[in-house]
Protein backbone atom coordinates (compact mmCIF):
# COMPACT_ATOMS: atom_id res chain seq x y z
CA UNK A 1 0.00 0.00 0.00
CA UNK A 2 1.62 3.02 -1.08
CA UNK A 3 2.13 5.82 1.88
CA UNK A 4 1.30 8.66 -0.56
CA UNK A 5 -1.87 7.54 -1.86
CA UNK A 6 -4.94 9.72 -0.70
CA UNK A 7 -6.75 7.63 2.37
CA UNK A 8 -10.17 8.36 0.77
CA UNK A 9 -9.15 6.31 -2.99
CA UNK A 10 -7.77 3.45 0.27
CA UNK A 11 -10.61 3.53 1.55
CA UNK A 12 -12.45 3.20 -1.60
CA UNK A 13 -10.42 0.19 -2.77
CA UNK A 14 -10.78 -1.47 1.09
CA UNK A 15 -15.01 -0.56 1.31
CA UNK A 16 -14.96 -3.10 -1.52
CA UNK A 17 -14.55 -6.12 0.51
CA UNK A 18 -17.12 -7.36 2.88
CA UNK A 19 -16.75 -6.69 6.10
CA UNK A 20 -15.69 -10.09 7.35
CA UNK A 21 -13.16 -10.67 5.05
CA UNK A 22 -9.60 -11.11 5.89
CA UNK A 23 -8.26 -8.54 3.03
CA UNK A 24 -10.03 -6.12 4.88
CA UNK A 25 -8.74 -6.85 7.87
CA UNK A 26 -5.51 -6.83 6.65
CA UNK A 27 -6.62 -3.51 4.97
CA UNK A 28 -7.46 -2.00 7.80
CA UNK A 29 -3.80 -2.84 9.88
CA UNK A 30 -2.08 -1.52 6.97
CA UNK A 31 -4.14 1.91 7.13
CA UNK A 32 -3.39 2.33 10.71
CA UNK A 33 0.23 1.44 9.93
CA UNK A 34 0.31 4.55 7.66
CA UNK A 35 -1.79 6.59 10.16
CA UNK A 36 -4.58 6.51 7.63
CA UNK A 37 -7.33 6.37 10.35
CA UNK A 38 -10.24 7.78 8.37
CA UNK A 39 -10.80 9.50 5.66
CA UNK A 40 -12.14 12.38 7.34
CA UNK A 41 -12.37 13.89 10.61
CA UNK A 42 -15.14 12.87 12.53
CA UNK A 43 -15.42 16.94 13.14
CA UNK A 44 -15.79 17.44 9.52
CA UNK A 45 -19.17 15.78 9.52
CA UNK A 46 -22.17 16.60 9.85
CA UNK A 47 -26.09 15.11 10.14
CA UNK A 48 -26.60 16.31 6.85
CA UNK A 49 -23.78 13.50 5.96
CA UNK A 50 -26.29 11.13 7.44
CA UNK A 51 -28.83 12.34 5.82
CA UNK A 52 -27.47 11.19 2.60
CA UNK A 53 -27.64 7.47 4.07
CA UNK A 54 -31.02 7.79 5.24
CA UNK A 55 -32.24 9.18 1.70
CA UNK A 56 -30.94 6.11 -0.16
CA UNK A 57 -32.09 3.89 2.39
CA UNK A 58 -35.50 5.27 1.87
CA UNK A 59 -35.19 5.28 -1.85
CA UNK A 60 -34.54 1.80 -1.86
CA UNK A 61 -30.63 1.66 -2.50
CA UNK A 62 -29.15 -1.72 -2.37
CA UNK A 63 -26.72 -2.90 0.28
CA UNK A 64 -23.64 -1.97 -1.80
CA UNK A 65 -24.87 1.86 -2.17
CA UNK A 66 -25.75 1.76 1.79
CA UNK A 67 -22.64 0.11 2.87
CA UNK A 68 -20.54 2.66 0.40
CA UNK A 69 -21.82 5.76 1.92
CA UNK A 70 -21.16 4.32 5.37
CA UNK A 71 -17.99 3.46 4.66
CA UNK A 72 -17.03 6.75 3.80
CA UNK A 73 -17.45 8.59 6.91
CA UNK A 74 -14.84 8.72 9.51
CA UNK A 75 -15.02 5.55 12.09
CA UNK A 76 -15.78 7.63 15.07
CA UNK A 77 -19.15 9.73 13.29
CA UNK A 78 -21.61 9.08 15.85
CA UNK A 79 -24.26 8.33 13.41
CA UNK A 80 -22.22 5.12 12.04
CA UNK A 81 -24.66 3.17 15.01
CA UNK A 82 -27.04 4.37 13.59
CA UNK A 83 -26.35 3.42 10.39
CA UNK A 84 -25.78 0.12 11.47
CA UNK A 85 -28.93 0.15 13.04
CA UNK A 86 -30.82 0.88 10.06
CA UNK A 87 -28.46 -1.64 7.71
CA UNK A 88 -29.42 -4.81 10.30
CA UNK A 89 -33.27 -3.52 10.20
CA UNK A 90 -33.10 -4.32 6.31
CA UNK A 91 -31.32 -7.56 6.72
CA UNK A 92 -28.15 -6.16 5.20
CA UNK A 93 -24.89 -7.05 7.05
CA UNK A 94 -22.47 -7.01 4.04
CA UNK A 95 -22.83 -5.10 0.54
CA UNK A 96 -23.02 -8.50 -0.63
CA UNK A 97 -25.97 -8.88 0.77
CA UNK A 98 -29.70 -8.65 -0.77
CA UNK A 99 -31.46 -6.43 0.74
CA UNK A 100 -34.92 -7.37 2.34
CA UNK A 101 -36.29 -6.91 6.15
CA UNK A 102 -34.82 -8.46 8.99
CA UNK A 103 -36.57 -9.99 12.08
CA UNK A 104 -35.88 -6.69 13.73
CA UNK A 105 -38.68 -4.49 15.24
CA UNK A 106 -38.95 -2.41 12.27
CA UNK A 107 -41.68 -0.24 12.75
CA UNK A 108 -42.84 -1.54 16.00
CA UNK A 109 -43.53 0.16 18.99
CA UNK A 110 -43.80 -1.05 22.67
CA UNK A 111 -46.17 1.40 23.80
CA UNK A 112 -49.98 1.40 22.19
CA UNK A 113 -50.51 3.84 19.43
CA UNK A 114 -53.91 4.87 20.78
CA UNK A 115 -52.53 5.53 24.08
CA UNK A 116 -49.84 7.40 22.04
CA UNK A 117 -51.83 9.55 20.39
CA UNK A 118 -53.51 11.11 23.30
CA UNK A 119 -49.94 12.29 24.51
CA UNK A 120 -49.33 15.72 25.22
CA UNK A 121 -45.80 16.52 25.91
CA UNK A 122 -44.68 18.44 28.81
CA UNK A 123 -43.42 21.88 28.14
CA UNK A 124 -39.59 20.94 28.47
CA UNK A 125 -40.07 17.77 26.55
CA UNK A 126 -41.14 19.32 23.93
CA UNK A 127 -38.50 22.34 24.32
CA UNK A 128 -35.70 19.96 23.97
CA UNK A 129 -36.98 18.33 21.21
CA UNK A 130 -37.53 21.43 19.22
CA UNK A 131 -34.08 22.81 20.14
CA UNK A 132 -32.73 19.47 18.84
CA UNK A 133 -34.84 19.58 15.59
CA UNK A 134 -33.80 23.40 14.82
CA UNK A 135 -29.64 22.36 15.11
CA UNK A 136 -30.07 19.14 13.08
CA UNK A 137 -28.78 21.06 9.88
CA UNK A 138 -26.03 23.14 11.65
CA UNK A 139 -24.61 21.84 14.42
CA UNK A 140 -21.47 19.13 14.67
CA UNK A 141 -22.33 15.05 15.15
CA UNK A 142 -20.69 15.48 18.96
CA UNK A 143 -23.05 18.42 19.46
CA UNK A 144 -25.96 16.74 18.10
CA UNK A 145 -25.53 13.99 20.17
CA UNK A 146 -25.82 16.08 22.92
CA UNK A 147 -29.36 17.93 21.90
CA UNK A 148 -30.46 14.10 21.54
CA UNK A 149 -28.89 13.16 24.54
CA UNK A 150 -31.15 16.00 26.13
CA UNK A 151 -34.70 15.09 24.84
CA UNK A 152 -33.72 11.49 26.85
CA UNK A 153 -34.10 13.72 30.08
CA UNK A 154 -35.96 16.22 29.64
CA UNK A 155 -38.89 13.63 28.28
CA UNK A 156 -39.88 11.51 31.46
CA UNK A 157 -41.54 8.09 29.68
CA UNK A 158 -40.53 6.26 26.47
CA UNK A 159 -44.09 7.18 25.07
CA UNK A 160 -43.78 10.85 25.89
CA UNK A 161 -40.34 10.53 23.97
CA UNK A 162 -42.17 8.75 20.96
CA UNK A 163 -44.89 11.51 21.11
CA UNK A 164 -42.85 14.44 20.88
CA UNK A 165 -39.75 12.93 18.24
CA UNK A 166 -42.44 11.70 15.86
CA UNK A 167 -43.66 15.29 15.44
CA UNK A 168 -40.08 16.31 14.49
CA UNK A 169 -38.10 13.02 13.56
CA UNK A 170 -35.42 15.20 12.83
CA UNK A 171 -34.89 15.97 16.51
CA UNK A 172 -33.35 12.38 16.66
CA UNK A 173 -31.62 12.45 13.25
CA UNK A 174 -34.60 10.55 11.55
CA UNK A 175 -36.52 11.65 7.92
CA UNK A 176 -39.97 10.26 8.95
CA UNK A 177 -42.30 9.77 12.00
CA UNK A 178 -42.20 6.26 11.07
CA UNK A 179 -38.55 5.45 11.33
CA UNK A 180 -39.01 7.29 15.13
CA UNK A 181 -39.65 3.51 16.41
CA UNK A 182 -38.41 1.05 18.67
CA UNK A 183 -35.03 0.40 17.28
CA UNK A 184 -34.94 3.94 16.95
CA UNK A 185 -35.05 4.35 20.41
CA UNK A 186 -32.46 1.52 21.29
CA UNK A 187 -29.92 3.24 19.18
CA UNK A 188 -29.95 6.36 21.03
CA UNK A 189 -30.37 5.28 24.38
CA UNK A 190 -26.70 3.88 23.81
CA UNK A 191 -26.37 7.70 24.64
CA UNK A 192 -27.88 7.51 28.36
CA UNK A 193 -28.63 4.43 29.29
CA UNK A 194 -29.60 5.13 32.30
CA UNK A 195 -31.79 8.15 31.51
CA UNK A 196 -35.92 8.52 32.26
CA UNK A 197 -37.06 7.63 29.20
CA UNK A 198 -34.49 4.42 28.17
CA UNK A 199 -35.60 2.84 31.83
CA UNK A 200 -39.00 3.14 31.06
CA UNK A 201 -38.30 2.20 27.76
CA UNK A 202 -36.31 -1.21 29.25
CA UNK A 203 -39.12 -1.75 31.36
CA UNK A 204 -41.66 -2.69 28.54
CA UNK A 205 -39.69 -4.48 27.06
CA UNK A 206 -37.04 -2.41 24.60
CA UNK A 207 -33.73 -4.01 25.52
CA UNK A 208 -30.95 -1.95 25.69
CA UNK A 209 -28.86 -2.80 22.62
Amino acid sequence: MDSQADCAELYKIRNNWDEDSPDRDRANQQLKQIKCISSAASSDYTPDDYQEFQSALDSGADCSQLFGIRNSWAEDFSFQETANGELSRVGSSSPSDTRGLSDGPQGRLSVDEGELASVTPSLACSASVNAAATRYNSASSSEFDELVRATLYSCQTAIEWFAATQVRPDSVGLKSADSVDDLALQIRCELAPDSPVCRDAEALGVRRL
